[in-house]
Parts: structure tokens; C-alpha cells; sequence
């Protein structure tokens, strides 16, 4: 029997059970894309017996995944006939300019990653090896292409490159940034500098590119030497990856490698000075404990103090409020 001096509770607890069970939600996208379920309702539509059908699957299933996604306003349904929304059609379907599936992919794999976050709570250590296997390297670097599409645009627009003749893009990945740069400053010749299969996925990219005679790779490790030649540096999405002090050694070494006059520019998440938001660089932190020895989130002091260690100066920050992204720029005189 209930107790009758018993209350409800001033706070609601809807916000807290809600967020215990988000992970459903994002894994009802992740399998409805690895089924390429959108790309195979984008011309049509299709009802869940005709989708079960094109899939080789049962019926019930089927229709479960595709009502929680309309439910997630991932699909729009009819009667019984299911049709993408407008952010699915224009993200989520192959071939498409801004196609995000392969980012989906990624998380999806990282979900298992994240199964073994209190053992890295617990043990301050990174609980998954290292990325070796061929296909996955090669998948992770797509999946940041289609990531950095955004960003890259709001860089070209940002960061003034049309005194600079040449980028040298460390850690470049997939060469998302390298090309959108090259394509905006018709007066800058840029490098993708990675490892082995990274930069070979980014020559693909390269190729399609109306710049590509300005944009080559060169294969390296960041991490032992940053090769000269270059008046401009980009490290986009790199200093999360390293300890602070790992971080004040790489900035030495681009400072150093780097001709005078030259720019420097940082793309990174950075929360707040007080480190209580946004919520993304936090969480982030996070995917950084499981999977480094010793990367972080860093603050925009933090960033600051890292370049003015190495030896740059007026440095500059552009926050992209609302996104969780900042450009920090310096220069060496």
C-alpha cells in the first residue's frame, strides 16, 4: 500500500529517462542505414512489405525499424507507404553530394566502442586498439569527408587565405579541407600530409577536384616530423587527438617548420572556460579516454597557450556559435 504522505517529486524525471534510453534511438538510424534503407525509398517510397521484400528480410521487422523512423522524423509515412524526410533524402541516400551515411557507419561500430567506457573510467586508459585494418582506416577517412563538408565551407569563408601561397593540411585526412581551400584561393597550393592509406583516399578526392594540379599528398607521421616549404598550416580535428604537453611539442615543430611570414590554423571543439558546455566537446572527451593514451577537449585558453608556447603570435579565435567548432589562427612573423 502506498504511503498517503508520500509526494511526486518537484523534478521531472521524463528528461533523465530519456536520456538513459537515447542510444536506441541513434541505433534505429545506424541499422536503418546499414540497411540502406533510404537509399532504396528515394525514388519511390515503398511500403514496409515492399521494402522487406528489396531487403530479403521479414515484414514485421522491417516495419518496426521504418515506424521508429518516422517517429524520429527520419521518414514520412501515408497509409502504409513510407517516403524519406527532407534531412534523410538529402543526407542519407548513396550518391548524393552530401551523403553522411558513411559517418552513420562509423558510429554505429563506435557504439561497441563506447559498451567499454566505464572500463576506461576506471582504468584511465584507452580500451580499443588502435586503428590498423586496411578497410576500416579507409572507411573512418571517408566517413570524416563527409563530416568536414560544412566545416571546410565555413573556413574558406572565415580564414583569409589569399596572401598565402602554400598549405601544408596536417593530419589532412580525406583532403575535405585541402580541396575546398584550393578551389576558394586560386593563389594557394596545397599539401594533404597523413599516413599511407589515409592519403591515399584523399588522391581520390583530389582527382575529382577542378584544383587538383594545386593539391598533393605527402606521406608522413606529424607526430616525428612536419615537413617544410609552406607558409600556411591547417591542423583540423588533430590537438584533441594529444596530451598537452604532446600538443606543445607539435605546435613547436610546425612553428619551426613553417616559412616567415606564416599562419597557423587550429580546427578544433573547445568547451567553455568552465568546461560545463556545450554538451558536444565534453562527450567528446569521452570518445577521447576510450580510444587515447592521453587526448582531451582543450579550451580556447588552452588553445592559445599552446600556440604562444611554440612561439606565434596575435592569435585570434572565430567561434561558429551554435556548432561546437573554432578556428584559432596565428601567425609567425
Amino acid at each position: 500500500m502506498s504511503n498517503p504522505s508520500e509526494s511526486l517529486p518537484l523534478v521531472n524525471p521524463l528528461p533523465l529517462w530519456n536520456l538513459a534510453h537515447v542510444y536506441c534511438e541513434a541505433r534505429a538510424l545506424h541499422v536503418a542505414s546499414d540497411l540502406d534503407i533510404f537509399t532504396e525509398l528515394d525514388a519511390n517510397g515503398a511500403t514496409a512489405e515492399g521494402m522487406a521484400k528489396a531487403l530479403g528480410l521479414e515484414k514485421r521487422p522491417v516495419r518496426m525499424l521504418m515506424d521508429a523512423c518516422v517517429a524520429l522524423e527520419l521518414l514520412e509515412k501515408e497509409g502504409d507507404k513510407y517516403r524519406n524526410s527532407e534531412l534523410a533524402s538529402a543526407f542519407l541516400v548513396k550518391g548524393k553530394p552530401h551523403y553522411s551515411g558513411a559517418f552513420v557507419a562509423l558510429e554505429s561500430r563506435s557504439y561497441h566502442n563506447w559498451a567499454k567506457l566505464e572500463e576506461a573510467v576506471r582504468k584511465n586508459t584507452p580500451v580499443v586498439t588502435p586503428m590498423k585494418d586496411e578497410g576500416l582506416m579507409k572507411s573512418f577517412t571517408h566517413a570524416m569527408h563527409g563530416t568536414s563538408t560544412f566545416s571546410s565551407m565555413m573556413l574558406a569563408q572565415m580564414v583569409d587565405l589569399s596572401e598565402y601561397a602554400n598549405l601544408l593540411d596536417i593530419g589532412g585526412g580525406a583532403g575535405t579541407n585541402s580541396i575546398r581551400l584550393a578551389e576558394t584561393y586560386p593563389n594557394l597550393r596545397a599539401t594533404v600530409f597523413d599516413q599511407g592509406l589515409v592519403v591515399e583516399v584523399a588522391a581520390e578526392y583530389i582527382a575529382k577536384s577542378p584544383a587538383a594540379d594545386r593539391i598533393s599528398t605527402h606521406t608522413g607521421n606529424y607526430l616525428e616530423d612536419i615537413p617544410g616549404g609552406h607558409d600556411a598550416a591547417l591542423l583540423s580535428n588533430i590537438i584533441h587527438g594529444e596530451g598537452a604537453e604532446a600538443n606543445r611539442k607539435l605546435l613547436k615543430r610546425v612553428y619551426d617548420a613553417l616559412d616567415s611570414p606564416g599562419i597557423v590554423i587550429i580546427a578544433d571543439t573547445p568547451p567553455n572556460e568552465e568546461r560545463t558546455g556545450p554538451i558536444f566537446p565534453l562527450i567528446f572527451a569521452l570518445n577521447e579516454l576510450i580510444h587515447t593514451e592521453e587526448g582531451d577537449t582543450y579550451t580556447e585558453s588552452e588553445t592559445v597557450a599552446f600556440l604562444e608556447a611554440a612561439g606565434f603570435e596575435s592569435c585570434n579565435t572565430i567561434n561558429l556559435d551554435p556548432a561546437p567548432l573554432a578556428f584559432f589562427t596565428a601567425i609567425k612573423r
